[in-house]
């Protein structure tokens, strides 16, 4: 019976491991089955993703194309026959752009990304009809079923790099346009830093990039005087915060170049796009302004001459018949007395008023004025004797060795050196020096002169005065203008306009340069007198 018991267990453990064995069985072959329909449903979708792609995608194995997708067979123009099992040398032209062997370079390529460095680049390649097209090509090397492939993605990106060409040309256009531009361009950003100068801004201003990297330290350089600095800043001011307006103001300041010499500017400024930053142009009108002056200038004395010519005839002759009773009542009277006195100021005050009118008709005068060479020697001594008498003042003379004559009218020279040294001793109330040095000028010392190709002496004299601010410097020259406050002024401020008028006449150049608390210095330049034509007495013209 035990021996009965025994055998049955044996039988049920039997059973029981054969029974698990089916079930494994089971579950593995539906495992089995799972697997297959998972590994369908990926090979599936990976095959969509594959044909649907947008590049060409290549696999391939031992140096031969064996699989491609739909974009593979249009980007290289062939039907699937034409490109299965063909070597992918087939597609590449003998160079690439850069001059490198496209069959060297594209070994070297896939060996690196068969070691499993993917490579990314861009390539030229050749349709099956032989056209060149461009391209971005990803190399990596994938496994398949325990086999390894190359994959190649390629991108078509002939349309890009036709585009990307066509944006290079327009830049090297702009490019050529800007650095060719008459005028100075200059690229700001919202911060104030520059960004570019084209070489026209170098040429004005003679600064760079490394100078001016900013608008701070522009104002600075450009605008060395503070108070003309404060006012130049806040025209700026203004002019951003009207940027969008429709009608563009010009802002036209002198600036001050890396040399030291001034020049007119007119600047304008636009918004490239919205926090974008601005472009500034800038154009030197430096001659312009000065034809311009030229102009206005020459009207203004025309003007004023016709009406002071008028006046000054008139008031001559009224003043020969107050001078003739004068000195008629004097003769009757003893020289000592209060009347005596007060005829003789009387007298004195209307010989003033005469000097004046006389100059007023030398101002009016029209045509030219009859002229003879002069040594300027004499004459510049004689205006020194009679208009810097005082101790307080130190005159230096210097005359270089050779001086030529002068073709001049002499009374009317001798008017414009008294004007002027008096301008000197008024701008010096303490006392001072006054530099007076005469030089022959054999040729333009300045191109912006407006000389003739003829030789010309240049009478330089130059004070130790308060100076003249820069503001002012433009219109010293204009009728009625004067530098000093109003009320305490002791002439009309017609001293450098007759001078200007005179020099003008006799086909000269009158200059002067000047700075605050440094003295004034004011060059004359006037024809010399060197040939027979230029000896001639009479009217002549240059």
């Amino acid at each position: 019976m035990k021996e009965k018991i025994k055998k049955d267990g044996k039988f049920l453990e039997a059973l029981k491991s054969i029974r698990h064995q089916i079930d494994t069985f089971e579950r593995s072959a539906t495992y089995r089955k799972l697997a297959e329909l998972v590994l369908v449903e990926s090979e599936e979708r990976y095959r969509t993703l594959f044909e649907a792609a947008n590049d060409a995608i290549l696999l391939i194995q031992d140096d031969q194309i064996i699989e491609c997708n739909a974009k593979s067979l249009e980007i290289f123009g062939c039907n699937k026959p034409q490109l299965i099992k063909e070597y992918p040398e087939r597609f590449l032209p003998e160079y690439q752009s850069d001059g490198q062997l496209s069959k060297l370079t594209s070994e070297e390529k896939i060996k690196s990304a068969l070691e499993g460095v993917p490579q990314f680049f861009e390539w030229k390649y050749r349709r099956y009809d032989g056209m060149l097209f461009d391209a971005e090509v990803s190399l990596n090397c994938v496994e398949l079923s325990g086999k390894r492939f190359l994959q190649a993605i390629v991108r078509d990106i002939t349309k890009r790099k036709l585009a990307e060409e066509e944006l290079k040309r327009e830049r090297q256009k702009l490019q050529t346009l800007l650095e060719q531009a008459p005028f100075g361009m200059i690229l700001v950003d919202v911060k104030g830093n520059y960004k570019y100068m084209n070489p026209r801004v170098r040429e004005l201003f003679g600064y760079n990039l490394n100078d001016t990297p900013n608008g701070r330290m522009w104002l600075k350089k450009a605008y060395p005087e503070p108070s003309y600095r404060r006012t130049v800043v806040a025209a700026w001011k203004d002019e951003i915060r009207k940027i969008n307006r429709k009608k563009k103001v010009p802002r036209v300041f002198n600036v001050t170049s890396k040399d030291g010499t001034e020049k007119i500017v007119n600047f304008r400024v636009v918004q490239l796009e919205k926090n974008g930053g601005y472009l500034v142009t800038c154009e030197d009108i430096t001659d312009l302004k000065r034809l311009e002056d030229e102009l206005l200038n020459a009207q203004k004395l025309e003007s004023v001459g016709i009406l002071a010519g008028g006046i000054a005839h008139d008031f001559n002759n009224i003043l020969a018949v107050v001078l003739g009773n004068i000195s008629l009542a004097r003769s009757h009277l003893n020289n000592e007395g209060i009347v005596s006195d007060r005829l003789l100021e009387a007298e004195k005050a209307c010989l003033r008023a005469k000097d004046l009118t006389q100059q007023l008709l030398t101002f009016s005068r029209g045509g030219e004025s009859v002229k003879e060479p002069i040594d300027l020697k004499d004459i510049l001594r004689e205006a020194v004797n009679s208009v810097i008498t005082n101790s307080q003042f130190e005159c230096n003379f210097s005359f270089a060795d050779q001086l030529f004559p002068v073709l001049a009218n002499e009374r009317e020279i001798r008017q414009v050196f008294s004007s002027i040294l008096y301008n000197a001793r008024e701008s010096m109330p303490l006392g001072g020096a006054v530099s007076i040095s005469v030089e022959n000028v054999t040729e333009n010392p300045k191109d912006e002169l407006p000389f003739l190709e003829r030789d010309y002496v240049r009478v330089s004299i130059k004070d130790t005065g308060s100076g003249i601010p820069q503001s002012q410097l433009q219109r010293i020259f204009e009728p009625y203008f004067s530098t000093k406050p109003l009320g305490t002024q002791k002439g009309m401020g017609l001293g450098l306009a007759i001078c200007y008028s005179i020099v003008k006449k006799h086909h000269g150049f009158i200059e002067v340069e000047s700075n605050v608390d440094s003295g004034t210095k004011v060059n004359v330049y006037l024809p010399a007198a060197r040939n027979d034509r230029d000896m001639s007495t009479g009217p002549t013209g240059i």
